[in-house]
C-alpha cells in the first residue's frame, strides 16, 4: 500500500506531486483534477513525488487520495489569488501546497493553531464575538490578506461561512475599487447562493470601513510623513514586506558592505548601494 499520508511528506515531496497536478488543471478552476480513471495521468503523477509508476494500484490509490481530499474542501475563489472557504480547507495540507498559499486568515472567537507555518504559512485570527465585533478587525484581516499579493490567500469562519464573507467583501472592495453593495454581490456570485451571511450592521460597519481606507487595485506598504500615524493596515503591510526583505536576505549571500555615505551625499539622494 502506498504511503499517501500528505501531511507528513518532506515539503519538497508535496510540491512535486502538486506541480505535476496543477500542469493538468483547468486554468478557470485551479481546483479540477484528470479523471481517476486516466491511470496514464495519475501514473505520471506517481512518479513525480516518487511512488512507485509502474503499479496500476498505486496510481488508482493515490488518484483517490487526492481526489477524495479536494472533493471534501469548501472553497470559492472570489478574486484573483483569494479564496473563501470554511474552516476544514485550511487543514488540508495538500490543497494548501497545490494552491500556492501563502496566508491563511481566520475569524473566530479564540486563537486557530497554526498547522502548516512550517511550510511557510503566515497566519492571522481575527478575534470575534458578541463582545468584539468584526468591525474592529477589518484594518487588520484586510492588510494581512493584501500584504503578499498577488500570492494565494485564503480567509474563513471557524465555522462555516458568515463573517469572513464580510472580509472577503472588504478586500475585493478595495482592490476593486468599488462600493460595498457591488463587492457583497462580487463574493455572492462567486459562493453561488442566494444570499451571504452578513447583517445590516455589518454592512453598515463594512461602508464605514471603505470611508476611511484608500482604495487601490495593488497595496503597497506607504511610508508616513513625520508625526503621521499609520493605520494598523498600513502598519502590517510594511511589517510583513519587512519580513520578507529580512527572509531574503538570509537566503542570499552576503555582499560587502559599502563605504558609509557622507551626510551631504544623503541629503542629496546620492547613495548607490551594491
Amino acid at each position: 500500500m502506498a504511503d499517501l499520508e500528505f501531511d507528513y511528506w518532506p515539503l519538497e515531496r508535496l510540491q512535486q506531486l502538486t506541480q505535476c497536478l496543477r500542469s493538468h488543471s483547468d486554468a478557470s478552476n485551479p481546483l479540477s483534477l484528470p479523471s481517476s480513471t486516466n491511470t496514464a495521468f495519475w501514473k505520471r503523477a506517481a512518479k513525480s513525488c516518487g511512488l512507485d509508476d509502474n503499479d496500476d494500484e498505486v496510481a488508482e490509490e493515490l488518484a483517490e487520495a487526492v481526489t477524495s481530499d479536494f472533493a471534501s474542501r469548501e472553497l470559492f475563489l472570489v478574486k484573483p489569488g483569494l479564496w473563501l472557504g470554511a474552516l476544514c480547507s485550511t487543514e488540508s495540507r495538500l490543497l494548501l501546497c497545490h494552491l500556492e498559499v501563502k496566508s491563511i486568515c481566520t475569524l473566530a472567537s479564540h486563537p486557530i493553531d497554526e498547522l502548516w507555518s512550517e511550510d511557510g504559512i503566515e497566519y492571522l485570527t481575527g478575534i470575534v464575538s458578541a463582545v468584539c465585533p468584526v468591525r474592529g478587525q477589518l484594518d487588520a484581516c484586510v492588510g494581512f490578506l493584501r500584504a503578499n499579493e498577488p500570492d494565494a490567500a485564503i480567509v474563513c469562519c471557524s465555522s462555516g461561512i458568515g463573517v469572513s464573507a464580510l472580509v472577503a467583501s472588504a478586500v475585493v472592495a478595495t482592490c476593486g475599487v468599488m462600493d460595498a453593495a457591488s463587492a457583497i454581490e462580487s463574493v455572492r456570485q462567486a459562493v453561488g447562493c442566494t444570499a451571504l451571511d452578513i447583517s445590516p450592521p455589518d454592512i453598515a460597519d463594512l461602508r464605514q470601513f471603505l470611508s476611511m481606507t484608500p482604495l487601490t487595485p495593488t497595496l503597497r506598504p506607504s511610508v508616513p510623513k513625520a508625526g503621521d500615524e499609520m493605520s494598523p493596515m498600513s502598519k502590517l503591510a510594511s511589517q510583513m514586506a519587512g519580513k520578507r526583505a529580512r527572509d531574503a536576505e538570509q537566503s542570499t549571500p552576503l555582499k560587502p558592505t559599502p563605504p558609509a555615505a557622507r551626510p551631504d551625499e544623503r541629503a542629496a539622494g546620492l547613495v548607490i548601494t551594491a
